[in-house]
């Protein structure tokens, strides 16, 4: 998956959903994340290709309701 607008639109399109503001969507993306070991979304979606599957795959994952 490569980094491109509609990727990142995509990705915060999810996350307003689930939490409701714009104000909401910065913090999770600037946030320290256990499932990242303490790594924030931002810099593990800056890493590469690798990283925004990662973070994709992360939102998609909670946005469906399996991430419980």
């Amino acid at each position: 998956m490569t980094c491109d607008n509609e990727t990142i639109h995509q990705i915060n399109r999810h996350l307003f959903s689930m939490l409701g503001s714009a104000e909401l969507v910065y913090k999770w993306w600037e946030s320290p994340n256990k499932y990242w070991e303490g790594n924030t979304p931002a810099s593990v979606f800056e890493t590469g290709e690798e990283g925004v599957q990662e973070v994709y795959n992360y939102v998609m994952w909670h946005s469906y309701g399996a991430g419980g």
